[in-house]
């Protein structure tokens, strides 16, 4: 009985730390983390720029420890991205593809078994898109020399694949009907939680296709 009233009260007592330890790591995260690296952010982007030529900013913002660009790369195209620093860029959107996958748990059989995250495309050295973008954009420059490259490896994704639904604890959500082995990206993503994201990682499987539109920013 002693061992069991041990078990429940230090249940109770992780029940209680969780939520007030998760309060207090957002509390700092937002309160003062974000506002120096959103400072920072914005003071090495504007840097990043003026020593590239060819590209407009045509929007530019932090918010939620991370910047957000809206740019046009001069008689090429524009782009949307994310900008966490240098090196650290993702790209956010394209006028007329997709860039965000969505990434699940799988089953043996292949078919997803439970939403996880979706992921940007981010072509770092270290990419898991090097397979259908082998080349990398880790700055505001290889952007703009890599921009057509982009999007001729945008271009050969599967465009438009027959969709069904798909319900888990997360919602209702539409998934490719008949993924494209040739096209499915696995990787490990962070669990999620906060103080141990690198650690708890989850294997996932991300089917890559774009929905293809003529219309604006995605």
């Amino acid at each position: 009985m002693k061992k069991i009233r041990k078990v429940v009260i230090v249940s109770i007592i992780i029940m209680i730390l969780i939520p007030i330890t998760t309060y207090i790591y957002f509390y700092i995260k937002y309160k003062y983390v974000c506002p120096q690296n959103e400072q920072k952010i914005n003071q090495e982007f504007y840097e990043e720029i003026a020593k590239t030529p060819g590209i407009v900013v045509e929007k530019f913002s932090t918010f939620d420890c991370d910047g957000w660009a809206d740019l046009n790369i001069n008689n090429k195209g524009s782009a949307s991205i994310f900008y966490s620093g240098k090196g650290k860029i993702s790209i956010k959107g394209v006028p007329g593809y997709s860039t965000s996958f969505t990434c699940y748990n799988i089953d043996t059989d292949g078919r997803p078994t439970r939403y996880v995250a979706d992921l940007t495309l981010q072509l770092t050295e270290e990419s898991p898109y090097k397979r259908w973008f082998p080349f990398k954009i880790e700055s505001l420059e290889d952007l703009a020399v890599n921009y057509d490259q982009m999007i001729d490896s945008l271009e050969k994704l599967p465009k438009n694949p027959e969709m069904v639904q798909f319900k888990d604890s997360w919602g209702d959500r539409q998934i490719v009907k008949n993924p494209n082995p040739d096209y499915r990206l696995y990787t490990k993503l962070p669990s999620g939680w906060p103080f141990l994201p690198q650690i708890l990682t989850t294997e996932v499987a991300c089917d890559l296709y774009t929905i293809s539109s003529n219309a604006g920013m995605n």
